[in-house]
């Protein structure tokens, strides 16, 4: 990832929405896609910069899964747990409900893709996030810590 993090700027969508996902985020997620769409035998479809979940996975025909993709400048093990933001996870758990489909969050690490089932990861939080406050208040906020053993390397 080039750049760091906390040097970020925003930019105002139409709306007047601030985005402060750059071009080269979007690029890793829709990557994370490309390359998850063949072992998983499916279709992924971006649901915009601006929505709560990232993807929607089209199967057959019919919406089979929705999925946010996190990727992650380091390897796996760098740090004892991965984390997914409350706001992600409740996000997941409302859209894997409300079209009946499963939630997967998944992880891009320097040294592979990981997944995890949303009702797998431990519903306990913490405050967590940035050292600093870099775009907005949610840079610091509840955070799920997911132990390590618990994602699933994809093959």
């Amino acid at each position: 990832m080039g750049g760091s993090y906390y040097n970020r700027t925003s930019r105002v969508h139409t709306d007047g929405t601030l985005v402060y996902e750059t071009e080269e985020d979007h690029q890793q997620k829709l990557e994370v896609a490309d390359y998850l769409e063949r072992p998983w035998n499916c279709l992924f479809k971006d649901m915009g910069r601006l929505s709560p979940v990232d993807f929607v996975v089209n199967r057959h025909e019919r919406p089979s899964a929705v999925v946010e993709v996190k990727c992650r400048p380091h390897p796996l093990e760098r740090y004892p747990t991965a984390w997914c933001n409350d706001r992600k996870y409740d996000w997941l758990l409302s859209w894997s409900a409300g079209l009946r489909v499963p939630g997967f969050f998944v992880l891009k690490f320097t040294d592979g893709v990981f997944w995890i089932n949303v009702k797998d990861i431990p519903p306990d939080t913490r405050m967590g996030g940035c050292r600093k406050l870099v775009k907005s208040t949610t840079d610091i906020e509840p955070v799920h810590d997911i132990p390590l053993d618990l994602l699933h390397r994809v093959k």
